[in-house]
């Protein structure tokens, strides 16, 4: 086989394996159940239910799919998704939708879009379980580990296995493994550099201390 074949054959399975993925996991319009629970709040935070109205925000509370919510400036909110899938902290001026949420014991499904702001988390890994996070450029799996969200689409991973998809306006869906250590930095611009020391900090720094539970 040439390597102009070889290419193409490689190029086609990559199109199939990642459009078989879309199919299987975000696509999925079957009923779903589970529950996140508001672990803690810093500042002022608002939810809304699946077609339902805005209101305040409360410590404890339990969020199904569908739930849209938005944190003000200067505020944090963390949601509780189970033992493996952990803590997902929304930071200020963050808005985000839960697509799919999933959860009994160890086995999790969770789909989330995040419109504006900012995501961190840190996932186990298990098998058949799976975390998809949606921005404005691109759609990812994470397999494991400690990671940041931009909602423009930038991806920060301190650890782990991070699958991230893009669909360019002209040729194929694209895919692009993020493997970490040591940690990685993907930009929609620029792909896939090693993270500078002072952006590591940051991460870590923005999920160091506790929230208040309120």
């Amino acid at each position: 086989m040439n390597s102009s074949l070889r290419f193409a054959v490689q190029s086609s399975l990559r199109l199939f394996l990642f459009l078989a993925l879309l199919a299987s996991a975000w696509g999925q319009t079957s009923a779903t159940s589970g529950r996140a629970e508001v672990r803690g709040i810093l500042g002022r935070a608002r939810v809304a239910p699946a077609g339902g109205a805005f209101a305040v925000l409360r410590g404890g509370a339990a969020l199904s799919t569908g739930s849209i919510i938005e944190t003000a400036s200067e505020s944090a909110v963390d949601l509780y998704l189970g033992p493996a899938a952990g803590v997902l902290r929304l930071t200020q001026g963050t808005t985000v939708v839960i697509e799919k949420l999933n959860v009994t014991g160890q086995d999790w499904e969770v789909e989330l879009d995040v419109r504006q702001g900012e995501l961190l988390g840190k996932a186990s890994a298990v098998p058949g379980s799976k975390l998809m996070v949606k921005t404005a450029t691109n759609l990812s799996v994470v397999g494991e580990g400690q990671f940041r969200f931009s909602a423009r689409g930038y991806i920060v991973l301190l650890h782990g296995k991070i699958l991230v998809g893009t669909s360019p306006v002209k040729g194929e869906p694209v895919t692009t493994p993020l493997l970490a250590p040591p940690a990685v930095y993907y930009s929609p611009t620029e792909g896939v550099r090693p993270a500078p020391p002072a952006l590591v900090g940051e991460v870590k720094n923005q999920t160091r201390s506790k929230l208040p539970k309120r």
